[in-house]
């Protein structure tokens, strides 16, 4: 992952939860699960995320 990739959920056990996005800000490498789609972009990611 990369500073400011959206990171979206795609599966939840609520379904209010199911494509809730959150912006990576941050400089370290993080991992996340299979359950989530992360999308590259050269986008404003924060309104992106307020979009989705």
């Amino acid at each position: 992952m990369r500073k400011n990739d959206i990171i979206m959920a795609i599966t939840s056990e609520n379904v209010e939860h199911v494509c809730k996005c959150v912006v990576w800000l941050g400089n370290e490498k993080i991992a996340v699960s299979g359950h989530m789609a992360i999308t590259h972009h050269n986008q404003d990611a924060k309104y992106l995320a307020y979009q989705f």
